[in-house]
C-alpha cells in the first residue's frame, strides 16, 4: 500500500513524539462530534446537555449517540449562549432568542430583550447588549431598563461577569455597573482597549492592550502590574494559579508568592481558550497545549482538530469548539484492534480467536466505558504497524512508510496456519494513539481443510447445545421442533438420540411437565386431593397398573373419578415422585367433555403441543411409538360411541409401550375386554369427616377458613348420604360457610348452591321471567349433544353467565366453557326434563344414552308423585331398556317408596330375571 508523504511526516512526528513525551495515549480518545456545526466558537455545558456555538447556528450534542443536531430555526452569526433561569437565551447578529428544547427551536425574545446579542445572568436578573446599548431584566417580572453611561461607556462593549459584578469592556476603558442605581460607572486608568477581566480574591484583574492591571474594588482605581505581557487576551484563575495569555507569551501568577513565571513553548502563539481539567491546565490556540506546571513548560499535543475557540469541561470529559467543530477527549477510552474474519462461536469455544487462512485487515475501534463505539475510523484516518513480535514492530516504528491505512480491506496481512501473535500500533489524524505499550493480538489460524468436518462439528454442537437448554429456553426448543434443523443441521443425530436414549425423551418432556405442574387444576389437585382408599395411594395404583396396563375407573357421577386422574397427572408432571413406575411415565389428560369427537391422536397431540410445545407431526409419533406414556382419559360417556372405540382401540394399540387410565360412568363391553375394571365408591363416612376437617384449613397459609367440628355437629343421616359424592360434599361445604346452614336433600343443595339462577320469581321482578327456563333449556341440550356451552352457537344471557361465573359453576376452557360439574349440568337439565319428560320420551329422535342417568336420578330426587314416576319409567322403558334397569336399581334403593306397587307392571316388559338378579 502507497504512503503520501505527509503521512510519512505525520508517522515521524508522532513515534518521537511518543519517544520523548511520554504521553500514554490510552489516557485519550479524540472523537468529532457528528452532525455539520461548521466553525465553532463557543461549547457551553447547561444541565446534561452540550451545545455547541458556531458560524451555522447553534447545535445541540446528544451525548449517548454524539451527534450534533441544529435548532429548527436557528439564526446564524450567534455571539453568546447562556441559562438564564430555566430557559437557554442566544444572542445572534439578528437578536436576542429563547430555546424551545422540547420542541428543538429558537424563539425570538419579545421588548428590549429582542435586541441581545450579548448575554449574561446572575439569580433572578439578566444584562443584555444590543447594537449600541445595555439593558438589565428582571426574570421575575420580566421587566427591562436601560444601563444609563456616558457616551465612551459602550464603545465595542461586551458584557463579562466577575464574581457577582457586571463589567464592560471596550475599545476606550472598561466600567462597572451600578446594580443599585443601574448605571455604568467607568473605571479610572489608562486602560486602552479592555479584552479580559477577572475577579481575583479582592481585586480586580483587567487586561488590556496595555498589559495587566489590578482594580481596587473600594476605590475603582487600577494599577499596572510590572510584567511584560504585551497585549493581554484572558486571565484564568485556577485555585492558587493566575494564567494570563497576552502577546508577549503565557504567564503564571502565584497568588501566594507573586512570583511570575513565562510557560515556555507558547511564544508568538494566539491563546484563545484556557480551562482546568483534573489538575492540569489545557490551553486552546492554534493547536491544543497541556501545561506541566513542574516544568512550566506548554506541550503541544499535535492533534488535527483545528484552530480551537473553546475548551469545557464536562463531567469527566473535555469538550473542543474548532475551526472544524466539535470535539470530545473521552480520558477513560482507547483505540483498540481486531483482525476482520474471526469466527465467534469456534472462538468461544477456545477461549481465544480462531480464524481461516487466508488474507485479513486489521479494524479499529474504541473501547469506551460506555460500550458505545463514538469512534468514526473512516473519518479519523487511521494507520497501524503489525509484527510478529516487539522488536520487530519497534523496528518498523523507526520507518514511516511502513504505516498502513486501518481502513482499507486490501490484503494486508497473510494468515497462515497455526498459532499466531501479532503486535500493533495505531494512530490517527487526531493524534489517538495506541500507547507506548503495543497492542497484542492472539489465536489460532486454521486450515481452509478443517471445514470438511468443522461446520459438522459446529451445527452438531449447536443443536446439542438447542436440545439441553429446550426445556426452559423456548427459542431452542422450537428449532428442535424444526425438522430441518433437526435432522440436517444435526445430521441425524438429535432424532437418534430422542428415539433411542429414554433419558434424552424424558428430556425433551421438563417443559411439558412443567407447564402440567403449574396448571391450577393440577396444582391444586397435587395439593388437596385426599385418597378415598388404600387402592388409589400411589403405590398401590402403580403395582395395579403395571399389571393392568388399561385401567378402567367407573362410578356414578361426582363420585371422584376426575379428581383421581388429575391427582395422577399432577403427581407424575411434579417430577419428585418416589414410585418407580409412574415416575418414568409421562402424563397426558385429555377432558373428553371437550374435545368433541375428535381422534385420540389428535387429542393427545393436542394435549402435547398446548402444554410443551411439542408442535412437529413427525416427532410427537415417533414418540408416541417408543412408549412412556401414561394417557389419562376423562369422560368416556361424554362422547360418541364412534369417539368411544376410537379410544378403547388407541389404549389397546399403546399397551405394550404406554399406559392408559379410562374414567366413565358406564362399564361397556368393550370396556370389559381390553382394561381392568376398578370401581370407584361413594366416600364412607369416616372419609367425610376427615375430608370436612381437611377442608377446613387453607394448606397454603394454615388458615383455619371454618369450624369443622361445628359443621360435624350439624351433620344428620340425610346430610352424610348427599355428601358420599365428593362434589356434593364440596357443595355442602361451600352453603355452611355461606349460610352456617347445613342442606338436608339433594334438591335443597343444589338450590342453594345455585341461588337467584334458577329464582324464578326473583327473574319475574326483574323482567327476564325466561331466564331460568333458557338455562335449564341449555343445559339439557348440551346433555343429550355431549357437548360444552359454545358461545359462538349457543345463546345464554349474560346476566345468567356472569351469576354462574361468580359461583364458579361455569368456567372457561380451551375457548369453550362448561359446568364446574357434570352433576350441575344433570340437575338443571332435570328441571328442564320434569316439565316436558312425555313430550321427549315420545319424541322418536330423543335418543338416552349413559348420561342421563345423574339427570333422572335428580328427576326421581324432586318426584313425589308414584303414578308420575310409573308413567316415566313405562315411556323409559320402551326408549332404552338399559337405560330402565339402571335407573330401576338406583331409585329402589334410595326411593323405594316411588316404585311401590307398579313394578310388576315394569318387570313385565323385561323379565323378572333380567331386572332383578
Amino acid at each position: 500500500m502507497g504512503n503520501s508523504s505527509r503521512q510519512f511526516v505525520t508517522g515521524s512526528i508522532l513515534t518521537i513524539f511518543l519517544a520523548f513525551c511520554h504521553m500514554p495515549s490510552s489516557a485519550q480518545l479524540i472523537v468529532r462530534a457528528g452532525g455539520s456545526p461548521g466553525i465553532v466558537s463557543r461549547i457551553v455545558s447547561v444541565d446534561d446537555d452540550v451545545w455547541v456555538v458556531g458560524l451555522k447556528g447553534v447545535y445541540r450534542v446528544n451525548r449517548k449517540t454524539n451527534q450534533a443536531v441544529s435548532l429548527a430555526n436557528d439564526a446564524l452569526m450567534v455571539y453568546s449562549l447562556t441559562p438564564v433561569g430555566k430557559e437557554i437565551w442566544i444572542g445572534t447578529m439578528l437578536g436576542g432568542f429563547s430555546i424551545d428544547r422540547k420542541a428543538n427551536r429558537a424563539v425570538p425574545l419579545t421588548g428590549d430583550a429582542a435586541r441581545a446579542n450579548d448575554i449574561i445572568s446572575v439569580g433572578d436578573e439578566a444584562w443584555i447588549t444590543g447594537i449600541s446599548d445595555v439593558f438589565h431584566v428582571d426574570l421575575k417580572t420580566n421587566h427591562t431598563e436601560r444601563i444609563n453611561g456616558d457616551g465612551d461607556s459602550f464603545w465595542g462593549h461586551r458584557l463579562i461577569l466577575a464574581g457577582d459584578e457586571i463589567w464592560l469592556t471596550g475599545l476606550k476603558g472598561a466600567s462597572k455597573v451600578d446594580r443599585k442605581t443601574n448605571r455604568a460607572v467607568p473605571i479610572a486608568g489608562d486602560f486602552g482597549s479592555v479584552s479580559a477581566i477577572a475577579s481575583i480574591d479582592h481585586d480586580t484583574w483587567i487586561g488590556s492592550e496595555k498589559g495587566v492591571f489590578r482594580v481596587d474594588r473600594d476605590t475603582n482605581l487600577g494599577s499596572r502590574l510590572a510584567i511584560d505581557t504585551g497585549w493581554v487576551h484572558s486571565i484564568f484563575l485556577s485555585g492558587d494559579d493566575v494564567w494570563i495569555s497576552a502577546l508577549n507569551g503565557f504567564f503564571h501568577v502565584s497568588k501566594k508568592t507573586n512570583d511570575t513565571e513565562k510557560i515556555a513553548g507558547l511564544d508568538y502563539m494566539i491563546i484563545g481558550c484556557i480551562a482546568p481539567f483534573g489538575e492540569e491546565i489545557w490551553v486552546g490556540g492554534n493547536d491544543v497545549f497541556r501545561v506541566d506546571k513542574r516544568k512550566n513548560q506548554a506541550i503541544p499535543l499535535n492533534w488535527s482538530i483545528g484552530a480551537v475557540t473553546s475548551i469545557v469541561a464536562v463531567d469527566d470529559e473535555l469538550w473542543f469548539g474548532t475551526s472544524n467543530g466539535a470535539f470530545r477527549m473521552d480520558p477513560k477510552s482507547r483505540l483498540t484492534v481486531d483482525l476482520a474474519g474471526s469466527l465467534p462461536m469456534i472462538s468461544r469455544f477456545f477461549g481465544v480467536p480462531v480464524w481461516f487462512e487466508g488474507d485479513s485487515y486489521p479494524v479499529v475501534h474504541s473501547a469506551g466505558r460506555r460500550g458505545e463505539d463514538w469512534y468514526d475510523a473512516s473519518e479519523a484516518d487511521p494507520m497501524v504497524i503489525d509484527a510478529p513480535d516487539k522488536a520487530g514492530l519497534e523496528k518498523k516504528l523507526k520507518d514511516p512508510t511502513n504505516w498502513l491505512k486501518a481502513t482499507e480491506q486490501g490484503t494486508n496481512i497473510r494468515l497462515k496456519p497455526g498459532r499466531i501473535t501479532l503486535y500493533f500500533s495505531i494512530h490517527d489524524k487526531y493524534g489517538n494513539t495506541s500507547g507506548l505499550e503495543p497492542l497484542k493480538i492472539e489465536g489460532w489460524v486454521l486450515p481452509t481443510w478443517t471445514l470438511s468436518f468443522l461446520i459438522p462439528f459446529i451445527a452438531v454442537s449447536f443443536c446439542g447445545l438447542c436440545l439441553t437448554l429446550a426445556p426452559w429456553v423456548r427459542y431452542c426448543h422450537m428449532l428442535l421442533m424444526n425438522p430441518f434443523v433437526r435432522n440436517w443441521a444435526s445430521f441425524g443425530t438429535v432424532p437418534l438420540l430422542l428415539t433411542t436414549v429414554p433419558p434424552v425423551r424424558k428430556h425433551i418432556f421438563r417443559r411439558y411437565l412443567r407447564t402440567m405442574a403449574g396448571a391450577e387444576k393440577f396444582k391444586t389437585m397435587g395439593t388437596k386431593y385426599i385418597v378415598p382408599d388404600t387402592r388409589f395411594n400411589l403405590v398401590s395404583f402403580g403395582e395395579t397398573l403395571s399389571r393392568a396396563p388399561v385401567i378402567c375407573l367407573h362410578g356414578q357421577s361426582g363420585v371422584g373419578k376426575s379428581a383421581f386422574l388429575a391427582y395422577l397427572a399432577s403427581e407424575c408432571s411434579s417430577m419428585v415422585l418416589h414410585e418407580p413406575l409412574l415416575r418414568r411415565l409421562t402424563p397426558v389428560f385429555v377432558d373428553l367433555s371437550i374435545v368433541g369427537d375428535q381422534n385420540p391422536e389428535s387429542m393427545v397431540k393436542a394435549e402435547l403441543r398446548k402444554n410443551g410445545d411439542l408442535t412437529d407431526e413427525k416427532i410427537v409419533d415417533a414418540l408416541l411409538d417408543y412408549g412412556g406414556f401414561l394417557f389419562l382419559f376423562d369422560g368416556l360417556n361424554e362422547v360418541s360411541e364412534v369417539s368411544q372405540t376410537g379410544i378403547l382401540q388407541f389404549a389397546d394399540v399403546h399397551r405394550n409401550h404406554s399406559f392408559t387410565c379410562i374414567s366413565t360412568q358406564i362399564v361397556t363391553d368393550e370396556l370389559l375386554h381390553i382394561s381392568k375394571l376398578i370401581s370407584v365408591d361413594p366416600l364412607s363416612p369416616d372419609k367425610i369427616l376427615e375430608l370436612i376437617r381437611r377442608k377446613s384449613i387453607d394448606l397454603e397459609t394454615g388458615r383455619q377458613l371454618f369450624d369443622s367440628e361445628l359443621l360435624i355437629e350439624e351433620m344428620t343421616p340425610a346430610c352424610f348420604a348427599i355428601s358420599n359424592v365428593p362434589f356434593q360434599l364440596e357443595l355442602l361445604i361451600e352453603v355452611w360457610e355461606a349460610l352456617q346452614q347445613a342442606p338436608q336433600g339433594i334438591d335443597e343443595l343444589y338450590s342453594y348452591a345455585l341461588g337467584s339462577i334458577i329464582d324464578k320469581e326473583a327473574w319475574i321482578k326483574k323482567g327476564h321471567g325466561d331466564y331460568p327456563d333458557i338455562l335449564c333449556e341449555l343445559a339439557f341440550t348440551l346433555l343429550t349433544e355431549r357437548r360444552p356451552f359454545d358461545p359462538k352457537k349457543d345463546n345464554l344471557p349474560d346476566e345468567i353467565k356472569w351469576e354462574l361465573k361468580a359461583r364458579r359453576l361455569f368456567n372457561d376452557r380451551a375457548g369453550v366453557m362448561e359446568f364446574r360439574h357434570d352433576r350441575v349440568r344433570a340437575y338443571l337439565a332435570a328441571r328442564h326434563f320434569s316439565l316436558r319428560w312425555r313430550s321427549i320420551l315420545v319424541d322418536e329422535s330423543t335418543v338416552i344414552d349413559s348420561n342421563w342417568d345423574p339427570m333422572m336420578e335428580f328427576y326421581l330426587e324432586r318426584e313425589q308423585d308414584t303414578i308420575r314416576a310409573k308413567e316415566m319409567m313405562l315411556l323409559l322403558a320402551s326408549k332404552d331398556p338399559d337405560a330402565t334397569i339402571r335407573i330401576t336399581q338406583w331409585g329402589r334403593t334410595h326411593h323405594p317408596e316411588l316404585f311401590t306397587g307398579w313394578l310388576d307392571q315394569l318387570a313385565h316388559e323385561f323379565g323378572k330375571k333380567v331386572l332383578f338378579d
